[in-house]
């Protein structure tokens, strides 16, 4: 295993976890402040808008798949592809 999914891993550990949307097979939960974890088990594509409240605002990058979101004001929406799951950590600025 190379060492950015061990140092990925280690940032997840011991955050508090929070629900921020569900619905039919798809959930978006925060981890911490600075972590956004989304899992679609459904055939269709999601289109959650979460509350960002208690998340940091900021540039996020997902540690699987490396594609990056910018999160804020009050709400953000995004797009889930079908059975996926995607693991959004906060950017050091």
């Amino acid at each position: 295993m190379d060492g950015n999914r061990n140092q990925s891993r280690h940032l997840w550990r011991g955050r508090e976890q929070r629900p921020l949307y569900e619905h039919d097979g798809f959930i978006v939960f925060a981890s911490g402040d600075r972590g956004i974890v989304a899992i679609n088990k459904a055939r269709q594509w999601r289109h959650p808008t979460i509350w960002t409240w208690g998340l940091r605002h900021g540039g996020y990058r997902c540690t699987i798949h490396g594609h990056e979101m910018h999160v804020s004001g009050d709400y953000f929406s995004f797009a889930m592809p079908p059975r996926q799951a995607q693991m959004w950590l906060l950017q050091k600025g």
